[in-house]
């Protein structure tokens, strides 16, 4: 098996685990942390908390490994745009365990919390509410713009040399860039964040079609290449 048809099912099975990892942990964990009690409630479940943790290191090693995975081929069509991508991408890793550290610590806390007094309950309350509001920052912040400036970048790649099937490319596209308009709206607003919900399901099944395609087909790759770094 050539090299690139490795890279391709490589960044197939990281496609799949990024995408699939957080859904697995979000639903684990919805129940438990859309409740003004949150912190009752991560105590009492602590072994779905930390899986939940663990979905979402595995995410932050999977987005950091795609443009990894692709750099040896994207680079000869654009070099410059694919180091960006895979910058873009692990500094989004980097962000995902810094959320699963948020998280880690929000646990410890809500096991200190059940058994405190009500003056230092209080007080871990008030840690806690600030600690979740840096990781819902994080996550719709700094590492949502990592991830959508990272595949802007491949996916402007795939789209002008056609390295999968150009519908494919523009489904990408069109599907960050909802993404991107929509989360402008979460920041304004909470209330946004239904619609936030909706606008993301079309990447969220473009990636999957994706991850299919390269681990079946690979990329389309003529055989007479040259190196660029525009």
């Amino acid at each position: 098996m050539k090299m690139n048809q490795i890279n391709a099912k490589i960044t197939g099975i990281l496609f799949i685990l990024g995408t699939t990892a957080p859904i697995f942990g979000g639903l684990l964990t919805a129940p438990i942390m859309e409740s003004q009690d949150y912190l009752k409630n991560m105590a009492s479940h602590q072994t779905t908390m930390i899986i939940s943790i663990i979905t979402i290191l595995i995410m932050g090693l999977a987005c950091a490994g795609i443009s990894i995975a692709m750099y040896p081929i994207l680079k000869k069509y654009r070099a410059a745009m694919a180091l960006g991508a895979v910058g873009y991408r692990l500094m989004e890793g980097l962000l995902a365990v810094l959320v699963a550290t948020c998280t880690s610590a929000l646990l410890m806390i809500s096991t200190q919390f059940v058994s405190a007094d009500a003056s230092s309950a209080l007080q871990l309350q008030s840690l806690a509410n600030l600690i979740l509001s840096v990781k819902e920052w994080i996550l719709n912040g700094p590492l949502l713009i990592c991830w959508i400036i990272g595949a802007a970048l491949y996916y402007t790649i795939f789209y002008q040399f056609n390295l999968v099937p150009r519908w494919l490319s523009l489904w990408g596209l069109i599907g960050i860039t909802l993404t991107f308009f929509s989360s402008i709206f979460v920041m304004i607003s909470p209330n946004f964040g239904t619609l936030q919900t909706i606008c993301s399901l079309p990447i969220l099944v473009q990636e999957l079609v994706l991850a299919v395609w390269l681990i079946v087909k690979g990329f389309s790759i003529p055989e007479n290449t040259t190196t660029t770094t525009k």
